[in-house]
Order: structure tokens, then C-alpha cells, then sequence
């Protein structure tokens, strides 16, 4: 896989999907459902398995995830004009891989010769309802949905409450995968996923998820403690640039805890 994203444990084994093959992730559930530590996990194993690689953009407007990706990501923001300023960056970043990949006439940046490839590139969004104001910064994030895949440009999505403002339209139907934790009513659960099996999750089943790629199945997701966290992201952490670490990193058992499928 190319950008591969480790999703967690169904009943038939490993859940993992390519996100070049299926760009842009939504995920959403309610407080301490698990949506932030699949986050962390996602974002941890993609700058572990891609490295150099990949350009990591995180928007963190809670104030209470995105700090442990400091010093790896090229930039981590916590407020809207910050994420503005990404958001425009990536906009005039997609305009100049277009015109590289018309000059050499080809249909997508993997296509490119090796010497001009440039990096996938991620935007990380946490509690993007708060941007459903933010007429700019949404047309952004949407155009960047609509063409950002040709150009190696993705979405990862999340929120604790789907709003119908926010997710309606073409935004929505850009984002094709979605990871729904435990929702409160099954009106939110069909906002997120179409059905109502995230109402379904138990407030016990911690990190039990309702993965929509081909269908839908419920999948456990893996438990990455913040700690834990630290101490994988440490070594790749070199000027805001992401870069392969020249040392093993080890973490306890007790740090990273795969949790029982149910």
C-alpha cells in the first residue's frame, strides 16, 4: 500500500485500506467513543510505515489532540485563520502539481517521473463542525476533496456530532471512507454512515467502530495511548519535516493495547 491506513480487528482478521485507492476519511463519534485515538493511531502509523513521504498538515480546533504531532507535522494550528492559511497553501500546492502533471501528460502524480514526484501530502481536521461558518475555509477543504486524489492530496476528517451543514453536498460524497464510533441516535448515526448501526455500540464498547469502505462491518480499533504516542513519534521529529529515524523505538506492552473484538 501506498498510504496505508490501519483500520483495526473485525471477526475475519485485519481491517487496512490503501488511502491513494480511496482518498478522504470521516471520522465521527461521541466523547471517549475512540474517535481520538483512532486519530492518533492512523496519523502515527502513517508517518511510521511512509516517513519522507509523506507531508503531514494537522488543524487541531479542540486544543486537545494534534499537539503530539509538533515538530513532525510541517504544521499543526489550533485555530481557524491558521487552518486558513494551510488550506490556501495546499490550494496554490494542487495548482502547481497540475501543471506538472500536464506537462509530462500524465493522469496522476504516481505517474510522474521519479525525479519530479512530489510527497502525499495529508490534512488532518479535528472537530471540523466548528468550521461550518467558515465559508472560505470550506470551499477549500471541498475542492481539495473533489481533485486533491489525482494529486495526492487527503482528508482525514473528524468530529464528535456529524452536522448536516457541514457533511451535505459534494463534501460528503467525496468522503469515501468512514469510521463512525458510537453516536447517540440513530439520526446521526445515518448522517454519518447511511444506517443506524452506530447507535448500536454499546457506551462500554470503547474503540468499536462501524467501518464503511465496500459496505459496512463493525471493527475494534487499536488502543495507541498518548504516551506511547510520544515515544514512536520522538525519533521522526527533525524541523517540522518528517524523515526516516535511524534508531529502533520500543514501547511497553502495557502502552499499546489491542482491544478484544466483540
Amino acid at each position: 500500500m501506498r498510504l496505508p491506513v490501519y483500520v483495526g480487528k473485525s471477526r475475519t482478521g485485519d481491517v487496512a485500506y490503501d488511502m491513494v485507492d480511496h482518498p478522504h476519511l470521516l471520522i465521527a463519534g461521541e466523547t471517549g467513543s475512540g474517535k481520538s485515538v483512532a486519530l492518533r493511531s492512523i496519523l502515527t502509523s502513517l508517518i511510521r510505515q511512509v516517513g519522507a513521504k509523506l507531508e503531514l498538515y494537522c488543524a487541531d480546533l479542540k486544543r486537545s489532540e494534534f499537539h503530539v504531532f509538533r515538530g513532525v507535522a510541517r504544521e499543526v494550528v489550533t485555530d481557524v485563520s491558521g487552518l486558513e492559511r494551510i488550506v490556501l497553501r495546499l490550494q496554490r500546492e494542487m495548482r502547481h502539481r497540475g501543471d506538472l502533471m500536464d506537462a509530462e501528460e500524465v493522469a496522476h502524480i504516481d505517474d510522474l517521473p521519479a525525479d519530479k514526484r512530489p510527497p502525499y501530502i495529508v490534512l488532518a481536521i479535528d472537530e471540523v463542525a466548528l468550521l461550518k461558518r467558515e465559508k472560505d475555509v470550506m470551499d477549500g477543504v471541498e475542492e481539495i476533496s473533489t481533485i486533491g486524489r489525482a494529486l495526492g492530496v487527503f482528508l482525514v476528517l473528524a468530529m464528535q456530532r456529524p452536522d448536516a451543514g457541514v457533511l451535505d453536498g459534494r463534501l460528503k460524497n467525496n468522503l469515501t471512507v468512514r469510521m463512525a464510533f458510537r453516536h447517540s441516535d440513530a439520526i446521526n448515526s445515518r448522517i454519518t454512515i447511511g444506517s443506524d448501526e452506530a447507535a448500536r455500540i454499546l457506551d462500554r464498547d470503547k474503540g468499536r467502530m462501524v467501518f464503511k469502505l465496500n459496505g459496512c462491518e463493525y471493527v475494534q480499533g487499536p488502543h495507541l495511548t498518548l504516551a506511547a504516542a510520544r515515544t514512536l513519534l520522538n525519533p521522526y521529529k527533525n524541523a517540522n519535516a518528517i524523515a526516516k529515524p535511524n534508531v529502533n523505538t520500543s514501547v511497553s506492552d502495557n502502552d499499546i493495547i489491542e482491544l478484544e473484538v466483540l
